[in-house]
């Protein structure tokens, strides 16, 4: 018998045990930031970091920076919706 595995458990293994699935989830947050919270956020959007599951964004403007503080819960569910559920925990506005 042999010890033939798919390629994405392969990967996955190998995320796991070099511990880069956090970099990967952080690249295609970034990738994706666009589409999940728009074009005006996202030109705005100076810094984004995924560290132990939550979410960093740093906002170059004091009144969007507000208006993302009171719709984490929302940009959570986006999240979500695109990734999964668990893919982040939390949101952090910088």
């Amino acid at each position: 018998m042999s010890d033939i595995k798919p390629l994405g458990k392969v990967l996955e293994d190998l995320l796991r045990t070099y511990r880069l699935q956090s970099k990967v989830n952080e690249v295609n947050l970034i990738r994706e930031w666009e589409n999940i919270v728009g074009p005006l956020i996202a030109k705005k959007t100076e810094k984004i970091i995924l560290k132990n599951k939550v979410l960093h964004i740093t906002i170059n403007s004091a009144p969007l920076k507000q208006e993302l503080n009171y719709s984490k819960d929302q940009i959570l569910g986006l999240v979500e919706e695109r990734f999964g559920k668990g893919y982040i925990i939390g949101i952090e506005v910088h």
